[in-house]
């Protein structure tokens, strides 16, 4: 095995031989694509896991620690402090991410690059598998082609970490294609095993598994069992073709019987079919309802027009050829799988955005059997008019004009797919593979995670279990930064030294002003940007805040932790302006800084204390130093007292938007959210996808929000804006209570673009 590597990776970097300057060329521009995929699949890989679709990834990374911690083949998804029983396993899917996840554990340990690891090998190697496959299917140029195409789908791009089912699904799969292909050219008992191990991987990662490779197998006992050997040209090796059929069979088979075996000894058969009955109702549905407006929007985003317009003509023109070219068996027995996962589990589809993720592959394969056709047609034609003894030019015109016209008629929808993809990979990443949320506000939510990951990082992990206020986010993504069993309480009560649950975490967007009082009065807590670090078993009040810095991140960082998104550092000494900003706010005893504030948040706040204690003379010194910095004017007035006079929009690898408020005298605190209402009204240059149609909220409930203001003060409203794709229009206004004092619609607040 270790000569087979060495020669395929001497064959990867060498000078490609015994190939015209066209191929040459393509062939580099597809291992150019191959490399940017790997880029793609490292980019942020180092950085703190984000909630929402992602999350998944640290989902099943738990699952995979905990069949390395209890020595248990079985899935949970959750931190215990003893074994999972039976009862408990989540037995709706194989246990493939769980077991590839628990090899990564094994190497790599707990780390956030943990929870993609096994989603980054699969990813990355399944572009070459699938030049590998066209090469010996079509050639180079269609390999290249395929190859390329599969790098720029935007649901390639966006899920190219993501560590749930697909990503394993589709490298395994790809990994039987292409081995299968290598057997049927060599006949080399290497690529039986491989092919095997494929097969084997693509059942224990998903069910789709069953789907793709069911038709190859019959495809195959077709070709070499009923039709006559003549039908097919090429010879074939009984021995070899049988022990791959043999394999390939009892991997599949095997599998199917050990989890149906598995699950019958754990009585989870009645979930499992429950799970399937849940997943496919509604697939009776007819077209126009299974294709809602929702989910022509959803596949506008992630397959684009392009992408299941060429599935529209390759699919059928590979049902065509594999009358006499057996290899492309293999993008039907893809459509078939793909198509399977996508119309029969209409449940799963209705609300999983990165459903259709198996038309990935699909869709690049049958971009190979388009391009293998066209050029079949113009060498073809060109060997026609030689037959017909044409003028010699004519036939080199023809050939020419055909070529180019190919060209021309692949490259330009390559350009417009990865004009798309790439903008949509972003968009991936900042929505944590969400894209959209119906119109409810999406957070970055990496803030999250690594605020529980230090709060916790001086607490034993064994036997101890945190607390975590109701409302939180806590997804996966915070559990695995725990790294033990949490708890969603309601209120925080007192706790004992010894007691495992003393440390609770709080996050206060989202926690109840009452709530928020209490802890801050009963327990001692330290307060790191909008999270509560508290201790319950320390009595209160005894409230401080800790530094707590966001910048952009440097080219490093960029790459590999935080390419969408800021980079955050707690530090350990006291930041003695938010400390005096959140006792103010709380109504605890507050000293004031002896420091000089030099930060925009910090000049803010010194405002803020001169108007508390009755220095006007200092407060309007320091409105003037703050005004230049504030960004651009509104000065938009609302009742009770509200003002917005500035926002500031800082364009990044985030983007950072402040809102800057002002109270007068009139003020008096009510329990209300500023909102910005966003919508989309004109897509970008050169979009051929759709742009999305939801009204979204935009903006953030804040730390200090509208129940904790005070007459006269200055606030800033500081969040990160996830623009959508086009221009975006935004219109702010209150939830209640408060209202602009111009009559009409609500104003106009910041556009995106």
């Amino acid at each position: 095995m270790s000569t087979f590597l060495q020669e395929r990776f001497r064959a990867w970097i060498e000078k490609p031989t015994g190939l015209s300057r066209a191929e040459r060329a393509m062939h580099w521009l597809a291992m150019a694509a191959c490399t940017f995929f790997v880029a793609v699949c490292f980019w942020e890989a180092f950085g703190p896991q984000r909630s929402g679709h992602y999350s998944t990834g640290a989902a099943y990374a738990i699952a995979g620690e905990n069949m390395v911690h209890w020595h248990k083949f079985a899935a949970y998804c959750d931190y215990l402090l003893q074994p999972a029983r039976p009862d408990q396993y989540y037995c709706h899917h194989p246990f493939g991410i769980e077991s590839l996840d628990a090899i990564a554990y094994l190497i790599f340990g707990h780390h956030w690059f943990t929870t993609r690891a096994a989603a980054i090998f699969c990813s990355a190697l399944s572009p070459p598998l699938i030049y590998g496959f066209g090469r010996r299917a079509w050639g180079v140029i269609p390999a290249s082609i395929a190859t390329i195409f599969f790098t720029f789908v935007p649901i390639d791009l966006a899920y190219a970490t993501f560590g749930n089912l697909e990503v394993p699904t589709i490298f395994f799969g790809l990994l039987l294609t292409w081995a299968t292909a290598c057997l049927w050219e060599r006949w080399r008992l290497r690529h039986v095993i491989l092919a095997a191990i494929g097969a084997f991987g693509a059942c224990n990662a998903d069910w789709v598994g069953l789907a793709l490779v069911g038709p190859i197998l019959a495809f195959a006992f077709v070709r070499a069992y009923v039709l006559p050997r003549r039908f097919y040209a090429g010879r074939i090796d009984e021995r070899r073709y049988a022990q791959w059929f043999a394999w390939v069979t009892a991997a599949t088979v095997g599998t199917l019987f050990l989890y149906l075996a598995l699950f019958g000894k754990w009585d989870k058969m009645g979930d499992l079919m429950g799970s399937y009955h849940h997943r496919s109702s509604g697939s009776e549905a007819s077209w126009h309802d299974v294709f809602s407006q929702r989910r022509k929007l959803w596949l506008s985003i992630t397959l684009t027009p392009i992408s299941y317009g060429t599935l529209a003509v390759g699919i059928p023109l590979a049902v065509l050829r594999v009358v006499r070219k057996p290899l492309e068996i293999f993008p039907i027995a893809w459509a078939i799988a793909a198509s399977f996962q996508y119309f029969v589990f209409k449940q799963g589809a209705d609300i999983h955005i990165f459903w259709p993720h198996y038309y990935g592959p699909t869709a690049a394969l049958a971009a190979g059997t388009i391009t293998a056709t066209l050029l079949y047609l113009v060498r073809g034609g060109s060997d026609v008019l030689t037959r017909l003894r044409a003028p010699a030019w004519t036939s080199r015109v023809f050939r020419v004009g055909g070529y180019a016209a190919v060209a021309v008629g692949l490259f330009v929808p390559l350009f417009l797919l990865a004009r798309m993809g790439l903008v949509q990979l972003v968009q991936a990443r900042k929505t944590a593979g969400r894209f959209d949320q119906t119109g409810h506000y999406m957070a970055p939510d990496a803030d999250i995670a690594q605020f529980v990951e230090w709060a916790l990082s001086n607490v034993a992990t064994a036997g101890s279990v945190v607390q975590a206020l109701d409302k939180m986010d806590f997804s996966y993504s915070s559990n695995y930064a725990a790294q033990r069993p949490h708890a969603m309480v309601p209120s925080l009560t007192a706790a004992k030294l010894e007691d495992p649950q003393r440390v609770a975490v709080v996050d206060t967007r989202v926690s109840p002003t009452k709530e928020l009082r209490s802890i801050a009065n009963d327990f001692r807590v330290q307060a790191v940007g909008p999270f509560w670090k508290v201790d319950r078993a320390e009595k209160g009040p005894a409230f401080t805040a800790l530094e707590y810095r966001e910048r952009e991140p440097n080219v490093f960082e960029w790459m590999f932790v935080a390419g969408t998104d800021l980079v955050r550092t707690i530090g350990k000494r006291e930041d003695s302006f938010a400390t005096w900003q959140w006792r103010d706010a709380l109504g605890l005893p507050a000293t004031t800084p002896d420091a000089v504030p030099t930060s925009l948040d910090e000049l803010v706040i010194a405002h803020n204390i001169a108007v508390s204690s009755g220095d006007t003379a200092r407060a309007s010194a320091l409105l003037a130093q703050i005004t230049p910095q504030m960004g651009r004017r509104l000065d938009i007035d609302y009742t009770n007292g509200v003002h917005l006079r500035s926002i500031d929009v800082h364009d990044g690898p985030a983007i950072i938007t402040t809102l800057f408020w002002e109270t007068d005298t009139t003020f008096k605190p009510v329990d209300a959210n500023f909102k910005l209402t966003c919508k989309v009204t004109k897509p970008p240059r050169l979009w051929i996808a759709q742009t999305d149609y939801f009204d979204r909220d935009m903006a953030p409930v804040p730390p200090i929000r509208v129940a904790f203001w005070k007459p006269g003060y200055l606030y800033a409203q500081r969040f990160e804006a996830i623009p959508r794709v086009g221009r975006e229009e935004c219109r702010g206004g209150f939830s209640s209570e408060i209202h602009p004092k111009a009559p009409g619609p609500d104003p106009m607040i910041v556009v995106f673009e």
